[in-house]
């Protein structure tokens, strides 16, 4: 697949758990990412084909993230010498700036929302060419994981390390919507 090696959501908390054996007391950082909006793609050919955007959010939503963000925060970091946090252990939670429910990101991308079940997500994603069973696992478990509350408050880490705000994840989604298009659809 893609991503050979692919761990699982517990081996990413596992990995975040280990931190503080290896680093200096009291020396470190983890920068949480949140589900990456890029991730949205693999629907797509799905939704071309069904006319709607299947996801397993039901009632919640997600404050997507839009992948360069991770560069803006990392690059802010290393230009104002705080990549290295002294006398402090703390985890910063990478978020977008608004949450998205499944009407929202349907919308966005031209279709209409369906909520499916983990198991239909997952099948969805499989059928990706170069993903594997265990790739889309991990990618439906991490929307799972992050989903919440559609009253919820983002994460303001985005803007609170880098001085800038997170990108606008529905800005992205609207941009690719190309990619989710099928003429049929339209009826």
């Amino acid at each position: 697949g893609v991503g050979a090696g692919v761990g699982t959501v517990g081996l990413y908390a596992e990995i975040e758990r280990n931190l503080s054996a290896v680093a200096p007391p009291s020396r470190y950082a983890v920068l949480r990412t949140a589900f990456y909006v890029e991730n949205l793609l693999l629907w797509a050919t799905d939704a071309q084909s069904e006319c709607a955007v299947r996801l397993p959010l039901q009632t919640k939503c997600i404050a997507a993230l839009v992948s360069s963000d991770v560069a803006t925060v990392v690059f802010a970091l290393a230009a104002t010498r705080q990549l290295v946090l002294p006398s402090e252990q703390k985890v910063y939670n990478l978020t977008g700036p608004a949450l998205l429910s499944g009407v929202v990101i349907g919308a966005a991308v031209g279709h209409r929302y369906v909520a499916t079940d983990h198991n239909t997500s997952v099948a969805i994603v499989s059928r990706v060419k170069g993903v594997d069973r265990s790739e889309a696992e991990l990618v439906v478990d991490l929307l799972s994981l992050q989903s919440e509350r559609c009253d919820a408050t983002p994460s303001s880490d985005v803007r609170k390390l880098a001085g800038v705000n997170a990108a606008n994840a529905t800005a992205y989604l609207t941009g690719v919507r190309p990619r989710f298009f099928n003429a049929s659809c339209r009826g």
